[in-house]
């Protein structure tokens, strides 16, 4: 029984993208395991309990004076490291932060609707002792994570690999959020987790009120008017419910950079869009039994994550397998050895509500809120004037080329579409692939380096430098100001990163290849 258990429990938790087709194959082991009992005490750990406001401030580092508060976070004693153990799973991720030598802090947030959000920080580079804001501070940049995510994501493949650590050491100031319900959100100022209320949310409200409180609290702790914004998966979804519902928000945002966009999934092409027909019935029956809450972390998956380096060669391929059936077949760039630092944090816990709302999504093939009828009108994009960037791979089953097509169709204001010419790219090697930093991070450095000082402050200048920088480099002229851009270059990253804009500004945006490992 352990054992059918454990194995369960690591092929449910293996992707935070793998939702719908855990629950057809495993159920029933995941309505055992749904509870999520207190985590194991680690020293400077940071853990929302899961109640209301004066529950999580008494398990948290954060005093109530500080919310919205700041707080640095030290790095954690060593441990015991042994063959069949690796202690590293068990930080949080600003543990794991400031455990590479970097400066983290954590803050503590609320949304117009009662949510205690919190955000993971890291100011500065390597060993940096700099000032956290003012004018002179860094250019700011918010990293949203995906559905059943955590801001861990951004962190856990190490120091010169994940993005959060390379933006770090290239001068930028970096935030990432964690959405309501997952790991490091789980607290209200009224509600407790056991509420059903508590969850009664979709990617909507987390669009519209969570995105909102966290750039709010960004740009006052920072002093900076905007920022840039990356979002991974739902991290995209939510950037365009935030723009197109509360379209004054799009003043606080220098650009956007979309890695494998889901917004549109008609064009779904993952096996679970075969069970999307039957979300509706299953968040109806979670809901009448009281399982609101959707696969959180809990001390089994933890048990799993920490002795993960035991699992047998036959339940490393079935788990890495599970993955790549629903996200696409990838094996050269998936590091097994990640396993158990993946599975010590994801899933990270959603609601049943939000993937009940992606199943609409896949069925609809519309951008429209929850429950919505033939009749309800979809997300205004027209209202949508942050310039984005969007980075998407063929062999992204979930995030498909003619999906991101649509959408780069609807939307005002485009940087360039980006293909990764790897064929093989799948959705989560946006985060963990081995060559993601060659085949993606270096391509998104040079599309927010674009962007100088002066338009970072003032916002309204952004779009137009752009252009106007497109417009020199192509030895050709503007014909509009209101003219999308056009990043259209040769199959390879050197072309972005060097001559942006070779073909100059068209009435359609282009594509760029990143050059393939």
């Amino acid at each position: 029984m352990n054992s059918t258990v454990s194995l369960a429990g690591r092929i449910m938790s293996s992707s935070p993208v793998c939702s719908m087709m855990r629950l057809a194959t495993f159920g029933a082991v995941a309505c055992a395991m749904s509870s999520t009992p207190s985590p194991t005490a680690v020293p400077g750990v940071t853990t929302p309990a899961p109640r209301g406001l004066d529950a999580s401030l008494e398990s948290s580092s954060i005093e109530a004076n500080e919310i919205p508060g700041l707080g640095g976070v030290p790095p954690p004693p060593p441990l015991p490291r042994t063959p069949n153990y690796d202690p590293d799973v068990a930080l949080t991720t600003p543990q794991l932060v400031a455990l590479h030598g970097y400066p983290s802090e954590s803050h503590v947030v609320g949304t117009e609707d009662g949510y205690l959000l919190t955000l993971h920080r890291i100011p500065g580079g390597r060993g940096h002792r700099g000032p956290s804001g003012g004018a002179a501070a860094r250019p700011v940049v918010f990293l949203q994570h995906g559905l059943l995510a955590s801001s861990a994501d951004w962190v856990l493949t190490g120091p010169g690999k994940s993005l959060a650590y390379i933006l770090a050491d290239s001068g930028y100031d970096v935030w990432m959020g964690n959405a309501r319900g997952n790991t490091y959100s789980r607290a209200h100022v009224s509600l407790s987790t056991k509420d059903s209320a508590f969850w009664n949310f979709s990617w909507h409200e987390i669009g519209h009120y969570d995105l909102p409180a966290a750039i709010d609290h960004v740009l006052q702790v920072t002093g900076q008017a905007s920022l840039f914004y990356i979002g991974h998966s739902m991290g995209t979804t939510t950037f365009y419910v935030m723009l197109s519902t509360r379209p004054e928000y799009n003043s606080k945002v220098v650009a956007g950079v979309l890695l494998a966009p889901v917004v549109y999934l008609g064009s779904c092409r993952s096996p679970i869009r075969y069970l999307a027909p039957y979300a509706d019935n299953y968040q109806y029956l979670a809901h009448l039994f009281g399982a609101d809450e959707f696969l959180p972390q809990n001390a089994a998956l933890q048990f799993f994550a920490k002795y993960g380096c035991e699992l047998a060669m036959f339940e490393l391929k079935l788990c890495e397998n599970s993955i790549f059936v629903i996200c696409g077949f990838d094996k050269d760039q998936f590091n097994s050895s990640l396993l158990p630092a993946v599975l010590s944090h994801t899933p990270a816990g959603t609601s049943s509500k939000t993937v009940t709302h992606f199943a609409q999504s896949i069925l609809t093939g519309k951008f429209k809120p929850f429950g919505a009828t033939p009749e309800t009108p979809e997300y205004d994009l027209s209202k949508v004037t942050v310039p984005t960037a969007a980075f998407y791979a063929d062999n992204d089953l979930l995030s498909d080329p003619t999906d991101v097509e649509q959408l780069f169709q609807k939307v005002p204001m485009k940087l360039g579409k980006f293909r990764v010419a790897l064929p093989s790219f799948n959705h989560l090697d946006f985060l963990w692939g081995k060559s993601a930093k060659k085949l993606v991070f270096d391509d998104v450095l040079a599309v927010l380096a674009r962007f100088g000082p002066e338009t970072i402050r003032n916002r309204s200048l952004a779009v137009f430098s752009y252009y106007r920088m497109l417009v020199q480099q192509s030895g050709r002229r503007l014909a509009s100001a209101l003219t999308p851009a056009v990043v259209s270059a040769s199959a390879s990253t050197a072309s972005l990163r060097d001559q942006v804009g070779d073909e100059g500004v068209t009435d359609d945006y282009g594509e760029a290849s990143s050059e393939a490992p």
